[in-house]
Parts: structure tokens; sequence; C-alpha cells
């Protein structure tokens, strides 16, 4: 009835978290050389994966003001109105059409729409067009083709 009373007395364990460290501190070699190896093949799958990427920006500002219009609060209203108007063209399908048929190359519409990011500058009058693509050249090859067909999408 002793061995019986004395095993049920003891309830729950005994964590030794000394001893824990201690023997954990005569493997930090291991541990080490572990997290050298993780990290080299991180930075060897990062480089092998990662792609350059090339941006052409170009800027657009609405002006619907004769030359010698006085600038009233409506008139600046009105413009900042007809910017979004513009973004809309900017992002159209017969713009980005029309630099299709403009770029040198045979460039998909598929690329030439995921390349262009078309945004209007708050408050503003004006437009940030972006092209982003893995070669330099075509980025400012479609930014260009949109600079030279925008006036004629536009009419």
């Amino acid at each position: 009835m002793n061995n019986y009373e004395s095993s049920n007395k003891q309830k729950g364990f005994e964590l030794n978290i000394v001893g824990y460290l201690l023997e954990l501190s005569k493997k930090m070699w291991l541990i080490v050389i572990i997290a050298i190896v993780f990290g080299v093949l991180g930075g060897v799958a990062g480089k092998v994966t990662s792609k350059d990427v090339y941006k052409s920006e170009v800027a657009f500002i609405v002006n619907t003001l004769a030359e010698n219009e006085a600038v009233e609060n409506s008139a600046v209203t009105a413009q900042i109105n007809v910017t979004n108007t513009f973004k809309y063209i900017l992002s159209g399908r017969v713009l980005k059409e029309a630099v299709r048929e403009k770029c040198p190359g045979n460039l998909s519409y598929r690329l030439i729409d995921s390349s262009i990011k078309v945004d209007a500058v708050d408050a503003t009058n004006a437009i940030e067009l972006t092209v982003t693509t893995e070669d330099a050249q075509m980025s400012y090859n479609i930014a260009k083709a949109v600079v030279d067909v925008y006036a004629d999408v536009v009419e």
C-alpha cells in the first residue's frame, strides 16, 4: 500500500530548463552549421529565381485652358475631371492595339496590356504612365509608342 500511495502523490512532471540549455550548447556547432547551410541555399535560390525589371515612365499633363485664359477654380476642377477621362483612354484597348502596331518586333497585346500601368496623380491634372518589362529596350519602345500614338487615339 505504501508504493501505491507514493505513486499517487506524484502528479505532473519536472522540467529542467538549465539541463536542456546545457545539452543544447554542446550541440551549438551543429546548429550554426545548419543555419549557414540553409542561409546559403536561400541566397542561391533567391539569386537563381530573381528577374531584372526595367521601367520607363512618361508623365502627361492635361490642359484644357486656352493660352490666355485665366485660371479659375472651376477650370482646375474641369481639368481634373478630364484627366480621369484621359487615364481611361491610356488604359484602353484602342491605345494598346495602336501601340502594338507601332512597336518594333512582334509584341503581343497581352504583353503590352500587362506591362502598362496608368495612374492619375490625386487632385492634379497629371497622369503617370509606367511601362514595366524584363527588357529595358522593350520598356522604352512601348513607352515611346504610347507617346507617338496618344494624340491619334485621343482624336
